[in-house]
């Protein structure tokens, strides 16, 4: 219901936990505090004209492809991110990772490299793993065929992260020299689009990490700042999942702020919240 202000929504404790078990079954992350996602639904029900949030959940239910229930899912989810986050996980792969990965792919005569970024937000990621590639690739005579996949479950940030355009405040990481080299200034906007080379380098799906079914093994996946909005008795599964995507010899890193239990005769930890699969 609405308070008497028409303004702000206020969810009972049974419509809480029903949302709460609602995602957690589907997507598997834990919702913010109840006052978190009073606020968040309010503004949904004004974007839509619902006027209660009954209504609004039994119609995301039913569409489970709409816009209602995309749009429920990118407001309980944080997307918060930038260029270069957590740079010294790229920085480790610039120096050292991207050349073993290669020793190991000529030896097996497969020169393609296949990244993957969960939890892609609106792009940052993926094109900042794609943009050191490239940076790397500038060493080599020559050039490797490479891809990165993006998956989100927010089908808002997806389409974000196809278009490529970011305002200068997500691209606070990046130095003038590689700004200017792999995005374009577009002044009546006042925002930065990438390059379409590196946009062709990336693809982005709307999908949950439990449904996502690669087709190919992956080099490195990034998962990071993601496993803090499950519960802990998931967390597990989701990183035997993760391994299970990687190459042998491939890199799974975490975020930086994630504190994980996680120990396996699949892995070795080689420091700063990154894996590698034995």
């Amino acid at each position: 219901m609405l308070s008497n202000n028409n303004s702000m929504l206020i969810l009972t404790k049974e419509e809480y936990f029903e949302l709460q078990d609602f995602i957690n079954e589907n997507y598997g992350f834990q919702i913010p505090s109840i006052i978190k996602v009073e606020m968040e639904i309010s503004r949904l029900l004004t974007i839509h004209k619902f006027h209660d949030f009954a209504t609004y959940f039994r119609e995301s239910i039913n569409n489970p492809n709409g816009i209602y229930l995309s749009d429920l899912i990118s407001a309980l989810s944080n997307h918060y991110t930038f260029f270069n986050r957590e740079i010294y996980q790229f920085n480790f792969l610039l120096e050292k990772g991207f050349s073993e990965i290669i020793s190991h792919k000529e030896m097996n005569k497969n020169l393609k490299l296949n990244f993957l970024s969960v939890g892609c937000s609106s792009g940052e990621e993926p094109y900042t793993l794609s943009i050191f590639f490239e940076e790397y690739l500038k060493s080599r005579i020559t050039r490797i065929d490479y891809q990165v996949d993006g998956i989100d479950l927010s089908l808002k940030m997806v389409q974000k992260a196809r278009s490529g355009e970011y305002q200068i405040d997500y691209l606070r990481g990046i130095d003038a020299d590689k700004l200017s080299k792999y995005f374009t200034y577009k002044e009546s906007t006042s925002t930065y689009t990438i390059l379409e080379r590196i946009k062709n380098s990336c693809t982005f799906t709307d999908i949950s990490l439990q449904k996502f079914k690669p087709t190919v093994k992956y080099d490195c996946v990034f998962c990071r700042n993601v496993l803090i909005y499950y519960q802990k008795k998931v967390v597990v599964k989701l990183i035997d999942i993760l391994i299970d995507f990687l190459e042998k010899d491939g890199y799974l890193f975490l975020g930086g702020a994630e504190i994980v239990d996680y120990k396996s005769s699949k892995v070795k930890y080689v420091g700063q919240s990154t894996y590698q699969k034995l």
